[in-house]
């Protein structure tokens, strides 16, 4: 997948050297190019050699490499069809097997810093406004909320106020309310446990 961010941040910096924005669809090839011939992190390959399975030949390895030595046009048709085929299923088992690694890697960077997440009934808690989230300025949290329910592991049953709505969310959704003005809850453990 490629990453817009790289694409726009190596335009600019093309634009930057004619010092003229209006000249990056001429750049566009030659980022992409570039971009196709860098091997990616997770899968340690490029895109070149994943969708072609070999690298791209620019004129300037034409000039100045020996290592181009084979010469693909007297070679029979069925055995280079065959080699690309073969090359191709090797990037692809490598890629593959990169992936894995990085997905374990990634997996492990995450559960590193994740925990569950559990309420009792009279807790108080913040609940998740999305619509604010997306404000440059919003709160994000209202609060505080009751915690009156548990339903399951994960479900939770919060109210603001005694005669207010009662919400079911997930626990993704609500976190702790840790402010020293916390009012007294009026429900019982008892009470919402029948």
């Amino acid at each position: 997948m490629v990453k817009l961010r790289e694409i726009i941040e190596q335009l600019r910096k093309c634009c930057a050297v004619d010092d003229n924005p209006k000249t990056w669809d001429n750049h566009l090839p030659y980022v992409f190019m570039a971009y196709r011939a860098t091997m990616h992190e997770s899968t340690k390959c490029s895109p070149n050699l994943l969708m072609f399975g070999d690298e791209n030949r620019l004129p300037i390895d034409l000039i100045y490499s020996e290592c181009i030595t084979v010469n693909i046009t007297n070679e029979c048709p069925c055995n280079y069809v065959e080699w690309v085929r073969d090359a191709s299923k090797e990037a692809f088992s490598k890629a593959r097997e990169h992936l894995k690694k990085s997905a374990l890697r990634q997996k492990t960077l995450y559960d590193k810093n994740t925990f569950m997440r559990t309420f009792k009934v009279g807790d108080w808690v913040w609940v998740m406004h999305p619509s604010e989230l997306q404000l440059k300025f919003g709160r994000g949290w209202k609060g505080p909320f009751l915690v009156v329910k548990i339903l399951g592991d994960v479900n939770y049953v919060v109210q603001r106020k005694p005669d207010g709505r009662r919400l079911t969310l997930h626990v993704d959704h609500i976190k702790e309310y840790d402010h020293g003005d916390t009012p007294s809850p009026w429900v019982s453990t008892t009470e919402t446990e029948n």
